[in-house]
């Protein structure tokens, strides 16, 4: 399975059948799938976009206002 794709049906799952803190933002990077813009799109999440690096993504998962795609 593409890796993009892997990472859309993870993030279906998780944000349809978990609990998470009041309405995170879900991380992604730019060379991650569109298709993956879509799922969290349908799902009513707010996208947060960052260039490619985790390091990018540490303090919004210190805070957790954050949740990690780190495609």
């Amino acid at each position: 399975m593409n890796f993009n794709h892997y990472l859309a049906v993870a993030i279906h799952y998780l944000m349809s059948y978990r609990q998470w803190p009041d309405c995170p933002q879900i991380g992604k990077t730019l060379v991650s799938s569109s298709l993956i813009d879509r799922v969290i799109g349908n799902l009513n999440k707010p996208i947060c976009e960052v260039l490619v690096g985790f390091k990018l993504f540490v303090e919004g998962l210190m805070h957790e206002w954050l949740l990690l795609d780190n495609g």
